[in-house]
């Protein structure tokens, strides 16, 4: 599409029109109101990105193991970067990407469950590839990090590979493997780091690790303490 609202959004259309199937990927030019995390926007400038979403299905998969799809979009697309700019990339929990201290690709993951299966899941993908200039601070892209620009469907076939790849991990049943490696890649592990809870309790923490139900398990004082998505945020 030249042009729409959401991906995502046009993803969820097609579900609920029973139009959707396993690995169809709705993919534009220009996203005008692309969603994050925490209710959050993401900007893009046109031709510049990719923003797109992956529709899956899973069924070997329960809707209390949807952590697992944060695994799996978040590897695939850490070794798509890796692949580019081969260091300084990693997964800021839950599932944005960042090279270094700058955020480089955001991921909204949506999933849509009956009874005790997860029907489809939608994997919504912006990729920061060729734009320079951002409004939202600690921002950049693969252009701005290897200092030159890419080539967009050749980056997409890349990521397309990689995504496969774990995709076929995870359905083989290789779930600890890959949630290890996820958590070995965190950003600021095992680091000690300033974080306020939505308490506004300002501390000081270290990131141990992720557990199975997708909890930031952070070293406080000496005791562990799980963490949800709302519960916690980075004091940068």
């Amino acid at each position: 599409m030249p042009s729409c609202h959401s991906t995502n959004d046009i993803a969820a259309e097609w579900i609920g029109k029973n139009k959707a199937k396993h690995g169809d990927l709705f993919i534009t030019d220009y996203q005008t109101n692309g969603r994050g995390q925490r209710g959050n926007t993401w900007e893009t400038q046109p031709d510049r990105n990719l923003t797109f979403s992956i529709v899956l299905q899973v069924p070997f998969i329960k809707p209390k193991e949807n952590f697992l799809l944060t695994v799996l979009c978040s590897l695939s697309l850490y070794d798509t970067l890796v692949s580019y700019l081969n260091t300084g990339i990693y997964i800021k929990w839950p599932n944005d990407m960042y090279y270094y201290d700058e955020k480089i690709t955001g991921l909204l993951i949506e999933n849509f469950v009956k009874g005790n299966v997860i029907d489809f899941c939608i994997a919504g993908i912006g990729l920061n590839v060729n734009q320079l200039y951002f409004n939202t601070p600690r921002a950049t892209s693969m252009a701005a990090v290897a200092g030159q620009t890419f080539e967009l469907n050749e980056v997409l076939q890349t990521l397309l590979l990689c995504f496969e790849k774990r995709y076929n991990a995870l359905q083989q049943g290789n779930k600890k493997e890959l949630k290890l490696e996820y958590c070995q890649k965190l950003y600021r592990l095992d680091q000690a780091h300033s974080f306020k809870s939505t308490e506004n309790e300002l501390f000081t923490g270290i990131i141990r690790s992720v557990n199975d139900t997708g909890y930031l398990m952070v070293e406080v004082n000496g005791k562990i303490r799980p963490f949800d998505l709302k519960e916690i945020s980075f004091v940068i």
